[in-house]
């Protein structure tokens, strides 16, 4: 027992040692972490954010929350040439030296300003600094940050004035919002808040809004509201593709997956399959047709270039249009790369689950693919088996834990769309009791428009989440596939497709990183209309909040990087990680891991 004792005394106390020595190795460079003292003189004079400015003889200042959509409207005519002229404006000040900065600028704290952004600008009436970061600290930080003031400034005065607020904390860090595309993005994102309202619907509010008929159609003509342009349908409209789509439903070329090329071979790269979000990941879903007879291959060409291991097939064969377009046992199907072959078939259920082996020809590497056939869903008749199925499918990715579920139903369309929402938001409810039905099925449409074609489909997804059992558990079973998991972290590898196009950077692909700009790099424009889902006057809607929109919340601190060495377990469930990078400049980080709580610091050795 002494022996025992005496051990886990001997750890303890190594450890302190090491943190110890750590906090002395880099005692100078902490001290940049304190409250820096006020800059005296006339350079610690901020811009007056609220007060009228000009821009090429136009004056900018507070627009009232009535007429922000007609003003973003205007600066979005001619190619956007009014967020170009405001955009150029702010990034003319930048270049000036005005504001101290030697504290940032110290040789010990250069490495740390890439990771830390301490703003007090989103600070909460009762609690402390909200910490804001991304992969910088200024392109997305700067746009939440944005996002979060005006959002407050619409409630305290029924006003905004982005650009002057943008000038004001760029006064205090620079750079913040980096792109243009992030500028025309936070004016969007606006625009959507004050035409939508509160969107979150409480749990046990849901069953009530079922039969809201005049407030899920107002939702209806929001959700739909955007239509593409030609340019956003370059090749979906090719004429090599043409015969390779069932119906006008087809994906944008922003949101489009896309195969391998062949060299020389005009469209190849193209299938109708589209990406959608999750609640988990941005790329959970591809959404597509089913194959018709000339992109059979292409179909498994997709499965094979995107490690998608999970095939959810809610279209029925009928031997004329809808054919079987996978192998029998007997006869594999086989390309230029890889042959697959069935390994079994059997019936579970209400649904059928096919086993499939993708084998390269190459080389000896192969992929698993289950696919599960459920024409079916969902059946109204029987709802606990539509979040059931939804279940089966997730426990079955849990697996693995790497590549996107692929649904399928005839057009590519609602079917699979309600699959996917249906499943999102019901881990949604899991984790906070609220669903935001209204914001799936928008960013859905806006990458696949076309896929609702009535407010019966966005009322029949409010209808299925009213039946949804309290003892579902389909969060837990996707829990092991967060970023914080040690063996995804170390098993996690990027899909074929990625590995062609990347530039060489393995750590965006095993995190799920993206570069430092919002979304993917694109921006959709969506049609500004009057038409508004708050509650209107002496009509009360359960679970939804009349008035103005809430701030945004805060984003969740994640762990970025490369895959770390097996962590130290402490007595307390966390983990602590000292990992040294010698291919990064020497980088030492140190990962400490507490529950839901994780924080990296990440220091370059001096």
């Amino acid at each position: 027992m002494m022996f025992a004792a005496k051990h886990t005394v001997t750890i303890v106390w190594a450890y302190v040692c090491l943190v110890y020595k750590l906090i002395k190795c880099f005692h100078a460079a902490y001290y940049y972490l304190d409250d820096p003292q006020p800059c005296q003189g006339a350079q610690a004079g901020l811009i007056d954010w609220e007060a009228p400015s000009e821009i090429g003889g136009e004056v900018r200042g507070p627009v009232a929350v009535a007429d922000f959509a007609k003003h973003v409207a205007q600066l979005h005519a001619d190619g956007d040439i009014g967020f170009s002229k405001e955009y150029e404006a702010i990034q003319g000040e930048a270049l000036n030296d005005e504001y101290p900065s030697e504290n940032s600028q110290h040789p010990e704290n250069k490495g740390k300003n890439r990771y830390l952004n301490k703003s007090t600008t989103a600070n909460l009436p009762d609690g402390g600094p909200i910490v804001v970061h991304c992969s910088a600290g200024v392109g997305r930080t700067g746009t939440f940050i944005v996002l979060d003031a005006m959002l407050k400034q619409i409630e305290a005065k029924g006003s905004l004035n982005v650009f002057g607020f943008l000038r004001y904390i760029r006064a205090q860090r620079n750079y913040l919002v980096q792109t243009e595309e992030q500028y025309i993005f936070i004016h969007d994102a606006l625009v959507e808040a004050i035409t939508s309202g509160e969107t979150n619907i409480k749990m046990d509010a849901i069953g009530g809004l079922v039969n809201h008929l005049d407030y899920i159609d107002a939702q209806y003509k929001l959700i739909v509201s955007y239509q593409p342009k030609e340019i956003n349908l370059t090749s979906s409209l090719k004429p090599v593709n043409a015969i390779k789509n069932r119906s006008s439903l087809v994906p944008l070329e922003g949101s489009r997956v896309h195969l391998t090329p062949k060299p020389g071979v005009e469209g190849s790269d193209y299938i109708n399959a589209t990406w959608l979000h999750g609640f988990r990941r941005l790329r959970d879903f591809i959404v597509t047709q089913h194959p018709v007879i000339e992109t059979f291959k292409d179909f498994w060409q997709m499965v094979w270039d995107h490690n998608a291991q999970t095939v959810v097939l809610l279209s029925s064969v009928d031997n004329m249009s809808f054919l079987q377009f996978w192998p029998n046992e007997s006869e594999p199907i086989e390309s230029d790369y890889y042959r697959i072959r069935m390994v079994s078939e059997t019936s579970e259920d209400n649904h059928i689950v096919r086993n499939f082996v993708i084998q390269s020809i190459q080389d000896d590497y192969e992929l698993s693919v289950k696919m599960l056939e459920n024409p079916g869903w969902p059946d109204m008749n029987n709802t606990r088996s539509i979040f059931d199925f939804a279940v089966r499918v997730h426990e079955r990715c849990s697996e693995y834990r790497n590549g996107p579920i692929v649904v399928v139903d005839r057009y590519g369309g609602f079917q699979a769309c309600q699959f996917c929402a249906i499943s999102s938001l019901a881990m949604q409810l899991e984790y906070d009791q609220t669903a935001n039905i209204y914001t799936y099925a928008k960013l859905y449409h806006n990458k696949r428009p076309g896929i609702w074609t009535s407010y019966d489909d966005i009322r029949q997804i409010y209808r299925i989440l009213s039946y949804m059992p309290k003892d579902l558990g389909l969060l837990k079973c996707t829990e092991l596939r967060t970023e914080f998991d040690d063996a995804a972290m170390m098993t996690a590898t990027p899909d074929l497709y990625s590995k062609i196009c990347s530039n060489g950077s393995i750590n965006n692909q095993l995190t799920g990183g993206t570069p430092d700009g919002v979304g993917n790099g694109t921006t959709t424009t969506t049609t500004t209309t009057t038409t508004s889902i708050i509650a209107p006057p002496g009509m009360t809607i359960p679970g939804v909040v009349a008035g103005t929109p809430n701030s945004v919340c805060p984003p969740m601190i994640g762990i970025g990087g490369t895959t770390p060495s097996p962590p130290a377990t402490l007595q307390n469930g966390g983990t602590v990680i000292v990992k040294m990078n010698g291919d990064d400049n020497d980088e030492l980080s140190v990962v400490v891991a507490t529950g839901n709580h994780h924080l990296n610091l990440d220091h370059n050795q001096t």
